[in-house]
């Protein structure tokens, strides 16, 4: 039996024709609605820029990045201070892309456009740093210098620079020696003080010096420092004092020198003539020796073997060996007498020499007689 296809045009299939038709008209209503939604939601492509893009690029994309090189590479001075002015250079890397300018600026100061290697100034500074390119900055970034690169040499105060080398000052005992010193920028770290002594044999000063007592880091008043010299210590003799300083990035500096002549030692003195307890008549010579390069004075003086009134025969400033007076006993009263020289040097130390005589100047005068 043939198939049977049903005409639209039957009365029983044109109800079925009709819903089909109401799907299709409905379905294609839906797609013309959808078809703007579909081409904004699409991936395929770059999205619409808006005026607000630059910012989010900015926020997010590369950034310039600023190279810092300092020469020398790293401090060369104490406790992370240049003690060589640092030449500093920064260099912009941004690959790719448009040249950036680079900026720098000291601590708080307004800053500058990078054009060429520049120093760091003296004292502890920031130095602050960024580069930009096309609406793109990068993130400011700091460094630290910390400069110092002289110290002023200090002032000896005691004992004082002679104006004249050849007229030194005479020490003798514990001696104070100090200085004036300062420094503003990394700060005095100590002072030291220190002798050299005078060589005969080479005709120079000893390279090697000494120091007196210890560092000094902090001043004894406002910017003095000061020491101890117990000059007991060294020699008689000939020495040069200076101070040294020494600030905390590591420069030193010495002073001027001030000359010296350590005398510790009292003046040799002697009688020669009379004889110990020789008896003496009419005009008696009397000899000595003081034996003393810094020689202040000197006084031969007479008294009475039982008494303590010292009378002077004679006194000088120069120093001598030999004849020192031509004694005329014969104003005296026959008796025991005591002869005493007395010698002071520069430095205040004095010494002494005695010896006794018996002045016998009257017929059958016993030396035990009081006058």
């Amino acid at each position: 039996m043939a198939s049977r296809i049903p005409s639209a045009l039957c009365p029983r299939c044109r109800p079925v024709a009709l819903l089909w038709l109401v799907v299709l008209s409905t379905l294609l209503a839906l797609l013309v609605t959808a078809a703007p939604v579909l081409a904004l939601a699409d991936p395929v492509g770059p999205p619409v820029k808006s005026g607000a893009q630059p910012e989010t690029e900015q926020s997010t994309g590369p950034l310039p990045k600023t190279m810092l090189s300092v020469s020398p590479v790293s401090p060369d001075g104490d406790e992370d201070w240049y003690r060589t002015v640092p030449q500093i250079t920064l260099v912009a890397e941004y690959p790719g892309r448009a040249f950036p300018t680079t900026f720098y600026a000291w601590g708080d100061e307004s800053g500058e456009i990078y054009a060429g290697s520049f120093t760091a100034p003296a004292g502890t500074n920031t130095l602050n740093f960024h580069s930009e390119a096309v609406r793109v900055t990068e993130e400011e970034r700091s460094w630290v210098f910390r400069v110092d690169t002289n110290i002023l040499a200090p002032e000896l105060t005691g004992p004082p620079v002679p104006e004249d080398p050849n007229l030194p000052y005479l020490l003798t005992g514990t001696v104070p020696v100090s200085a004036m010193a300062s420094d503003d920028v990394s700060g005095i770290r100590h002072v030291s003080f220190f002798y050299f002594a005078w060589s005969e044999s080479s005709q120079n000063w000893s390279v090697g010096g000494r120091q007196i007592g210890i560092n000094q880091p902090v001043p004894l008043s406002d910017r003095s420092f000061g020491e101890r010299w117990q000059t007991f210590s060294v020699p008689d003799g000939r020495y040069r004092v200076q101070a040294q300083t020494r600030d905390y990035a590591g420069n030193s500096a010495w002073s001027e020198p001030s000359f010296v002549v350590v005398d510790n030692t009292p003046p040799d003195v002697s009688f020669s003539r009379p004889a110990f307890d020789q008896a003496v008549t009419g005009t008696c010579v009397v000899a000595g020796a003081m034996l003393e390069e810094n020689l202040l004075s000197w006084e031969l003086e007479v008294a009475q073997e039982s008494g303590d009134k010292w009378a002077v025969l004679a006194a000088g400033t120069a120093p001598g060996t030999g004849e020192l007076h031509s004694f005329d006993t014969r104003i005296y009263p026959d008796g025991e007498y005591r002869l005493r020289l007395t010698v002071t040097d520069l430095v205040g130390l004095t010494r002494s020499a005695e010896t006794t005589i018996r002045i016998v100047n009257q017929p059958g005068a016993s030396p035990s007689q009081s006058p």
